[in-house]
């Protein structure tokens, strides 16, 4: 309340740029939210692709069959029929049949490209909130201005 009345005694010249600050903090503060919502979908695609790294990596030593997750933690025994090989998504929703080694090629670059991502949107966050701390900083020089021109 008190810093509704103190606004109020601010010189105009001074409550337009206190507003053009906060409109500008709003927008850097919906970029963060985009950052930090693309930044959790890069996470968990890093995990799904070292998740698919790891079953593959094991694939190569299974000589028994392997356990197959069919939902709601139940598993079943599976055979492997085309052993030593793999279907691999190579994009825009073509999937072809690879070796093993050369899926794990395929993730080990997909999985560098999403790190790079996800590292890329890290400094994008940080960058804003360093532009906040800006915003901020101006805002309590533009009030403390204003008291020193009379908006007591």
């Amino acid at each position: 309340m008190a810093a509704k009345k103190e606004e109020k005694n601010m010189p105009q010249v001074y409550q337009e740029e206190l507003a053009r600050l906060a409109y500008e903090a709003q927008g850097y503060n919906d970029q963060s939210r985009a950052l930090q919502q693309q930044l959790a979908a890069l996470q968990a695609a890093i995990a799904d692709i070292r998740g698919a790294i790891e079953t593959l990596q094991n694939l190569e030593k299974a000589t028994q069959g392997i356990l197959a997750p069919i939902g709601a933690g139940v598993m079943m025994k599976a055979k492997l029929v085309n052993e030593g090989k793999v279907l691999v998504d190579i994009g825009s929703g073509f999937i072809a049949e690879k070796e093993i080694a050369e899926g794990l090629k395929i993730l080990h670059e997909r999985l560098k490209r999403t790190e790079e991502g996800a590292d890329q949107t890290q400094k994008g966050i940080a960058q804003i909130a360093e532009h906040l701390s800006e915003i901020d900083s101006r805002a309590k020089i533009i009030i403390d201005k204003s008291k020193g021109a009379g908006g007591k």
